[in-house]
């Protein structure tokens, strides 16, 4: 750009020829072209619109509320994940003990069986050694 040594208002021209100078000077065609332009950026929304969008805090608040729910649902499924290991724990527990409960029923069956088969052996040698006393009475 020339030095102007005279007041003079800058032209339109002169305007494009700083502007592209700097846009050089800052980035470079690939960035430039990542860059919305004039026109896209009016298409997008107007003042009153963008207004209308949520801020930053607004949108971190959401995001801290996000995290705060997503930590209790993880925390839940650990709890839930915990009931039901134990309950398979407890469901193993008490089939062992249905199984010692049925040993021990049947241990109690047999038991008695023996008992009475016993008794019964007890009440014939009784009566074989009142026949013996008797017949060794008699002789």
């Amino acid at each position: 750009m020339k030095n102007q040594t005279t007041k003079q208002h800058l032209t339109n021209k002169d305007m494009d020829t700083l502007k592209e100078e700097l846009l050089r000077k800052l980035a470079s065609k690939e960035e430039l072209k990542k860059l919305a332009t004039k026109e896209e950026l009016k298409k997008l929304a107007t003042k009153e619109e963008l207004k209308k969008l949520a801020t930053k805090d607004e949108l971190h608040q959401v995001e801290n509320k996000l995290i705060k729910e997503i930590i209790k649902i993880k925390t839940e499924i650990a709890t839930l994940e915990t009931k039901a290991d134990a309950e398979k724990r407890f469901n193993l527990i008490m089939q062992a003990i249905d199984g010692l409960a049925a040993k021990i029923d049947s241990y109690n069956t047999e038991k008695a069986a023996v008992d009475h088969s016993l008794k019964r052996h007890d009440t014939q040698i009784e009566d074989h050694e009142h026949r013996i006393t008797k017949l060794e009475s008699v002789v």
